[in-house]
């Protein structure tokens, strides 16, 4: 029972710890620009004023809370290939599902990748489908090397997605 409940912390803290780490790497670029950004729990909230980005500082800004993801679920794919562990495993699929949501809202408004992708003057989707497809292919390689159930990963993905939507709406 107890292993349960500590697997449940688990599976509301690292979803949370990994969007709230992305929006800080967002604001620490915003910050190194001088743009007077202000972090909350769930994003940055920018000056009034219509901001306007040169295509270093896109890349710099927008690259900086997707690469912090991308390289939390590197480490966190290295670790498991060493050995099963609970938080790395977690800390992976949160990556994965938070780049996967990320890349279903690009549809509708450009996400992080979009606004890199479009800077660097490729199609909307291209940095997107780069990273999730690299990060899918981590994760399919650790559920096979792990061996676990594809019901059992799917109820975590979900349940992952779930933490990362309730945790979207905190003000």
């Amino acid at each position: 029972m107890r292993k349960k409940i500590k697997s449940g912390v688990y599976f509301l803290i690292i979803p949370s710890l990994t969007y709230f780490l992305h929006e800080v790497f967002h604001w620490l670029a915003y910050l190194f620009y001088g743009i007077d950004a202000f972090l909350t729990l769930n994003g940055i909230q920018l000056p009034e004023a219509q901001l306007i980005l040169t295509k270093e500082q896109q890349l710099i800004i927008y690259g900086s809370g997707v690469l912090f993801t991308f390289s939390q679920g590197i480490l966190a794919y290295y670790l498991l290939l060493k050995r099963a562990n609970k938080i790395a495993y977690i800390s992976l699929l949160s990556v994965f599902i938070l780049r996967f949501a990320a890349e279903l809202l690009n549809f509708a408004h450009p996400s992080d990748e979009g606004k890199i992708s479009l800077a660097l003057g490729l199609p909307q989707h291209f940095i997107s489908f780069f990273v999730v497809g690299l990060l899918a292919i981590l994760v399919y390689r650790t559920v096979r090397h792990q061996n676990y159930s594809f019901l059992k990963v799917l109820g975590e993905m979900i349940l992952v997605l779930l933490t990362i939507y309730l945790y979207s709406l905190l003000p």
